[in-house]
């Protein structure tokens, strides 16, 4: 249990620093303004004592609802649905304690302001990510079928750098054999993915290499590797 806590909490620090500083100037500049406007908000709530038992609560709900998670390996943005009513609790407290600073509330304000307009950006951004990870997710069938019109009963398919993620979305993070099952109708195709083409009980694997474009808007394609 301690393990998996350790485990859990290291991956969501590690997911929540790669989101805000690690992958694009837009993630670090919406990490750092909403730092500082969590900073804003806790003075304003440590400078004003009829607030604390409203943002205790908030923190609880925060921590509460992220504890039954603890048990599971690794992080997902699910996780954190049910916490984020704490954190929308936290937001509107510390909002209330700044309307009763004049000298904060224009900066607080804007504060607030750019953070919800850059999150709202992020969303914008993830949204087409998973778009576009759909449509890899689909090239990835369309091109095996012309590749690989008809496999051999039991066949090996092994496919090279098929991608993970596209962004922030992912594109086949489990479940790539029964997705190419499927597609044919059958359940007996063999499916491995790698870097490299592995050894086949029955003899040599077809394998096909997913080849990414050279733009970023492009999605690559699936082909056949002699």
């Amino acid at each position: 249990m301690l393990e998996r806590l350790r485990v859990n909490g290291t991956a969501a620090a590690s997911r929540l620093l790669a989101a805000g500083i690690g992958r694009t100037p837009g993630q670090s500049t919406t990490f750092m303004v909403t730092v500082v406007t969590g900073l804003v908000l806790a003075w304003a709530i440590a400078r004003r004592p009829a607030s604390w038992r409203a943002a205790a609560i908030a923190v609880a709900i925060i921590v509460v609802a992220f504890v039954p998670f603890t048990t599971y390996i690794g992080f997902a943005d699910r996780f954190a649905y049910l916490s984020a009513a704490g954190v929308a609790m936290f937001i509107g407290t510390g909002a209330g304690a700044v309307s009763i600073r004049p000298q904060l509330r224009g900066v607080a304000g804007a504060l607030l302001t750019v953070t919800l307009m850059l999150w709202g950006r992020q969303y914008v951004l993830a949204g087409r990510d998973w778009v576009v990870a759909g449509q890899i997710a689909q090239d990835l069938l369309t091109d095996l079928h012309i590749a690989v019109p008809s496999p051999a009963p039991g066949a090996h398919l092994h496919f090279l750098d098929v991608p993970y993620r596209h962004g922030a979305a992912l594109v086949y993070i489990t479940h790539l054999d029964r997705a190419v099952n499927l597609s044919y109708g059958r359940n007996d195709l063999v499916i491995s993915t790698g870097r490299s083409a592995s050894p086949s009980p029955g003899g040599r694997p077809t394998v096909i290499r997913w080849t990414p474009q050279a733009s970023a808007s492009e999605r690559g394609r699936l082909r056949l590797v002699d």
